[in-house]
């Protein structure tokens, strides 16, 4: 960490609904704290399209120049698996061109994309894929500066990207494109065997990272506990301090990420609970970048 950035500078914040609309979604960020903010930007189990309007970015706009919310992002639709060869214009390439769009009227960062399911297929096979959809998505929304956020997995069933080596390859394929970088899960790290809960390896984790997808290739990360055991490919979260890596880990892998930050990192909880326990878990997030 450079000695100019100052760890209070990292945003914290969590997922918010849209339910009652997207400024809704941004109030109920800053009536707890949050000064980063994760939503869908339509229903993430539908096959529909949803564009944000000119009147719901004027209005978002607004309320983040006189609101405390330093970072929001989109998360893309679970209905996506860009793992399978994909036309240009069919649903997944159009829906992530859409969401990108969105993120760019909503003054958002990008959108966060899993990696996408091997299925049947070989492993280079459904990489090669997904490298040729994301760059086909890239060159349809070439005129805009929304990223494409790249999210590590838990490995479950036949999930790709739950290896930093396997990241590094794609982003290597993509010619490590500006408009390119991840979101690091840490329930889904642990549930891929990265032992967050032991305070030296989360350490050592990080500098895994950097040697690999690069710390400075980070958009934010999703901090959220775990359910489930190190290693059991399994992704469920869970509130922190309360699962399975526990908050000792937690804290030093953000610790230590921050360190080796040169710009300020977003932290955004994913965690079960929800809106009920956001605000609380929110302040000893921040207590450890005190």
């Amino acid at each position: 960490m450079s000695e100019s950035l100052k760890k209070s500078q990292f945003p914290v914040g969590a997922h918010f609904s849209i339910a009652n609309g997207y400024k809704s979604a941004f109030s109920d960020a800053v009536l707890i704290g949050a000064s980063a903010i994760q939503i869908f930007s339509k229903n993430p189990m539908s096959a529909r399209f949803r564009e944000v309007t000119e009147e719901e970015s004027q209005e978002v706009k607004e309320f983040k120049a006189k609101n405390d919310i330093e970072y929001a992002v989109i998360h893309a639709s679970y209905l996506l698996n860009f793992g399978r060869p994909l036309e240009e214009n069919s649903f997944p390439i159009m829906s992530l061109a859409e969401d990108l769009y969105n993120a760019e009227m909503l003054h958002a960062d990008g959108v966060i994309l899993h990696s996408g399911k091997s299925l049947t297929m070989g492993i280079d096979e459904a990489e090669d894929n997904f490298v040729a959809n994301i760059k086909t998505v890239l060159n349809k929304t070439a005129k805009l500066k929304a990223k494409v956020i790249i999210e590590n997995t838990a490995g479950q069933g036949t999930e790709m990207g739950f290896v930093l080596g396997d990241l590094e390859r794609v982003f290597k394929k993509l010619g490590k494109d500006k408009r390119v970088k991840f979101c690091f899960d840490t329930a889904h790290a642990y549930g891929a065997g990265y032992d967050l809960q032991n305070s030296k390896i989360a350490e050592k984790i990080v500098e895994e990272i950097d040697n690999t997808i690069g710390v400075k290739n980070i958009a934010c990360i999703h901090l959220n506990d775990s359910k489930k055991e190190l290693g059991s490919r399994v992704d469920r979260h869970e509130d922190i301090g309360h699962g399975t890596i526990g908050e000792a880990g937690l804290k030093s892998f953000v610790v230590s990420l921050m360190k080796k930050a040169t710009t300020p990192i977003p932290l955004i909880l994913e965690t079960p609970q929800g809106f009920d326990t956001y605000e609380d878990q929110i302040k000893k997030v921040r207590g450890w970048l005190a």
